[in-house]
């Protein structure tokens, strides 16, 4: 099946991530494909499988912080 939207989520928090996927899978249901990354570097990994459609980003990560979070993030899938 492939799904219109694959969304990545970028979160250290594991409770936070579940809640996110929640909130997304009650209102999107079968129309959406989730990746989870607690760090940059797992994001980055992520992202060289498979281009997301969006990105739900932590800008206080293990492995980086603040507006450069989003910066590299944007650098390695500007789409």
């Amino acid at each position: 099946m492939k799904y219109p939207l694959r969304i990545l989520v970028v979160e250290d928090n594991p409770t936070d991530r579940e809640l996110l996927r929640y909130l997304l899978e009650s209102r999107f249901a079968d129309q959406v494909k989730f990746f989870e990354a607690p760090t940059l570097a797992a994001a980055f990994a992520l992202s060289d499988h498979s281009t997301p459609s969006c990105v739900i980003l932590d800008l206080q990560l293990p492995d980086s912080t603040g507006k450069s979070t989003f910066l590299k993030l944007y650098e390695r899938v500007p789409r």
